[in-house]
């Protein structure tokens, strides 16, 4: 497959991009003063129903894990922590993310400030939306001596029965809000709690806006910094600030849209990437930039943090806020139902293990939407869930003409990567498309983890 693109687009940094580092080193900051504040720390609270203990006043939440980043920076630490966790029986059937800040713990500095103090969680909380996240918070609960609550996701395609399961999942929230106040003694204040469901409405329509815009060509972003983006909004979519920011990067993205402004000046090809990528190892994201090609996002990134409405043919649109739509978030009863509809009405993140339609001709609708050339699939050995059914995604779009790569390794574990296969497959996938090498210097983008 040739192409023919070969325009040289205009192209400028991010200009949000120091203000949105500095909101990610404040929110760590914050983190680690929690106790100092005489305020909750919490374990877990990952990237569903985020807002749920904010009615406790300003809690910490250490989420996915406050070490991740340092850990992906060493690939040795990494290999350490996922060892450590192997050790006391968390196996490859459990999520390596997880899995590797459990390590963390077991070796002494999971909850360690850079000052040296370690933090005592005050419970731990996670959502059953992740089978394998959800028995490492468990693990969790278990090492800290600490209380657990684990609340159910129901799986409910779009085309079920909506009500059953959002009236569900408000049952469950409601025997959390209970359980919090006696856990922890803390009175719990519905007025912060609506407030922080507000926010988190506006975060997650905020970043559906942003990587809807990703279908203009060319890219205003990459992949890399969308992850980037993505990484305020895994425990932190609720806290004051938050959907500000997102609006002020939603709206530069708009601009370089209008003008013009791609993420990579010599975009001739778009690509997808389905599954986490190796946090490890973010060469993996800048190989087709050598050759003129890009990672615009894939559906797990826009699908983890967005509000989505789709048509009945399969096509993304941000949603619209409950204000947008008219509806008041008045208190403790409206704000349950709000966020209960945000993961189940307008979360596509619920839908990313199901393996029939949400999987195969889901992935087909995003491939096209986001006029994409090809499709780049991770089998994740660390992620079960998010990689089931990608053979038969792989398959429907080749049937559809899609030219296809997967690759196999783990999105936190160094062990399961073999960096010289997965460049030469990479590299013979894009000359397979047309593409040869470019023969232009391109100043290094920074780094973007996690902090």
């Amino acid at each position: 497959m040739a192409i023919a693109k070969t325009t040289l687009w205009k192209s400028k940094p991010l200009g949000s991009w120091a203000k949105m580092k500095e909101v990610r080193r404040n929110i760590m900051r914050q983190l680690w003063e929690t106790k100092k504040r005489g305020d909750i720390l919490y374990q877990g609270g990952y990237g569903s129903l985020t807002s749920l203990p904010a009615g406790l006043g300003n809690c910490g939440a250490f989420g996915w894990g406050p070490q991740m980043g340092a850990i992906m920076r060493d690939r040795n630490l990494a290999v350490q922590c996922n060892e450590a966790a192997e050790n006391m029986g968390l196996g490859p059937d459990t999520c390596v993310t997880l899995r590797v800040n459990y390590g963390s713990a077991l070796l002494g500095f999971h909850n360690k400030a850079r000052s040296g103090e370690c933090l005592q969680p005050d419970f731990a909380w996670e959502v059953h939306h992740c089978e394998a996240q959800a028995k490492t918070a468990q693990y969790f609960s278990e090492f800290y001596k600490i209380p657990l609550f684990s609340l159910d996701m129901p799986v409910v395609p779009t085309t079920h029965d909506q009500e059953s399961a959002i009236n569900y999942l408000i049952v469950q929230m409601n025997d959390f809000i209970e359980w919090v106040q006696k856990t922890t003694g803390r009175e719990y204040k519905d007025e912060l709690f609506v407030a922080a469901v507000d926010r988190e409405w506006q975060s997650s329509v905020q970043w559906s806006r942003i990587c809807e815009m990703q279908k203009a060509v060319p890219a205003p972003l990459d992949y890399r910094l969308l992850n980037s983006l993505a990484a305020l909004l895994i425990t932190s979519k609720w806290r004051p600030g938050i959907p500000e920011l997102m609006k002020e990067i939603a709206a530069e993205v708009e601009d370089r849209v209008k003008q013009q402004i791609a993420a990579m000046p010599d975009e001739r090809c778009r690509l997808t990437h389905e599954g986490q990528p190796p946090y490890y190892y973010p060469p993996l994201l800048k190989i087709p930039r050598d050759f003129g090609a890009t990672f615009i996002g894939g559906r797990m990134i826009f699908a983890l943090h967005g509000a989505w409405q789709t048509t009945d043919d399969g096509i993304w649109q941000a949603a619209k806020t409950p204000q947008e739509r008219g509806v008041k978030i008045k208190d403790r009863a409206t704000a349950l139902r709000a966020l209960a509809e945000l993961y189940q009405t307008y979360g596509q993140s619920r839908n990313l293990a199901l393996l029939q339609f949400y999987k195969a001709e889901d992935t087909l609708n995003v491939i096209r939407q986001w006029k994409a050339d090809g499709v780049v699939f991770h089998l994740d050995r660390g992620c079960k869930g998010g990689a089931a059914g990608y053979m038969v995604s792989r398959s429907v779009a080749q049937k559809a003409g899609i030219p296809t790569m997967v690759y196999e390794a783990s999105n936190a574990d160094p062990r399961d990567l073999t960096e010289s296969q997965v460049i030469d497959r990479m590299e013979a996938f894009l000359e397979s498309l047309g593409l040869s090498r470019l023969e232009t210097d391109r100043k290094e983008e920074p780094d973007d983890r996690e902090e």
